[in-house]
């Protein structure tokens, strides 16, 4: 009996408290609200910077590898481009020296380039120059360590050359324009076709004998007795970096 009492009375006594925290409860957590809200900004603020700090740190490894596979693309082209060299190199038949442009005549109206080798290399007015495609053009300035080089579009050069299809010889013309020469005086009478192969002659003795030099692009009729015929350059005259001298010249070979 004292027990049941001692129960009955706790769960008397335990009503009003349950009724207390009821109502105590809402207030409890409206003045808990405010820290709560800090401790949320505190930590949201936190995930955010380490969020950021992540982004910067990828951005930069990004960054790392972007600019390695560049240099590794560079270094494949440039493999490449040496690769035609020495396939080109093998291709003459003449002593060849090996330069490299290292600027661009700024003249609108020359088409000429300066090279890193001069006299005291042996290079000499008048030396052919051949890049890995073509004839390029012909040195016409040698200072003691570098070189100007005429190109064969520059309106000053003539190249002595003939058809390939039918060694009919004539000159390749320079016209100022680096995509395109003419071809001087073909009568109406020969034999010519688009994309005609147009080599050195070898006549005059200054260019060596049957390399590239153009490929007929446009034939007009207009004139009565002789056609105008446009060629374009095998050199690569716009991208060419590395280029051959030769260093003698023997047409009876």
């Amino acid at each position: 009996m004292l027990l049941w009492a001692e129960l009955n009375n706790r769960k008397t006594l335990d009503i009003p408290h349950k009724v207390i925290s009821l109502l105590t409860e809402p207030v409890n957590f409206i003045v808990n609200v405010p820290q709560n809200v800090y401790l949320w900004g505190t930590q949201s603020f936190e995930d955010q910077e380490i969020i950021l700090t992540e982004n910067k740190n990828l951005q930069k490894e990004i960054n790392v590898l972007e600019m390695q596979v560049q240099t590794l693309a560079s270094l494949e082209a440039e493999n490449a481009r040496l690769r035609i060299l020495l396939n080109a190199v093998e291709a003459i038949k003449y002593p060849v020296k090996t330069v490299e442009i290292i600027a661009v005549d700024s003249d609108p109206f020359n088409h000429h380039v300066i090279i890193n080798r001069g006299s005291v290399n042996g290079v000499y007015v008048g030396q052919v120059v051949l890049d890995s495609k073509g004839v390029f053009g012909m040195v016409i300035q040698a200072d003691s360590l570098s070189s100007r080089v005429m190109q064969i579009v520059d309106q000053q050069a003539g190249v002595p050359v003939e058809l390939l299809r039918t060694q009919y010889r004539t000159i390749a013309q320079g016209i100022g324009d680096i995509d395109q020469m003419e071809l001087m005086y073909i009568p109406k009478t020969q034999d010519v076709k688009i994309d005609d192969l147009i080599v050195t002659s070898g006549l005059g003795g200054k260019f060596p004998k049957g390399y590239p030099v153009a490929k007929i692009v446009e034939i007009q009729t207009d004139n009565q007795k002789f056609f105008r015929i446009f060629i374009k350059p095998i050199a690569t005259l716009q991208t060419s970096r590395h280029l051959f001298l030769i260093e003698a010249i023997n047409n009876d070979q």
